[in-house]
């Protein structure tokens, strides 16, 4: 029997624990949680949003990149193909098609 070779990258062995948007147009401060709380910074996604304003539609990628300065992460906005993903350090947080936040936890 052939066994796999599995990756044991040390960023691939903790996972980013989810935390859900209590809204449709929470996914930014959900996105935001998430990744603060993987750095040992535990937050939740009403104390994400409570430091950003969100529209009818969300938050903005502006909007996010600030509160995500103001919480002392690094923000670099880039435009990747998939292919391209791979040069990122997980956890990352991704403006998916341009209306959604997701955060990229491997590749």
């Amino acid at each position: 029997m052939a066994q796999a070779r599995v990756e044991t990258s040390p960023r691939l062995r903790r996972r980013v624990r989810v935390q859900f948007a209590n809204s449709g147009v929470e996914c930014g401060p959900a996105c935001l949680a998430m990744v603060l709380t993987h750095f040992g910074r535990h937050t939740t996604v009403r104390q994400a949003r409570e430091g950003m304003s969100l529209g009818r539609d969300g938050a903005t990628a502006a909007t996010l990149a600030r509160a995500s300065r103001a919480a002392g992460l690094e923000v670099r906005p880039l435009s990747l193909s998939p292919a391209g993903l791979r040069s990122l350090r997980p956890p990352a947080v991704l403006h998916w098609n341009a209306n959604h936040f997701v955060v990229l936890e491997r590749w």
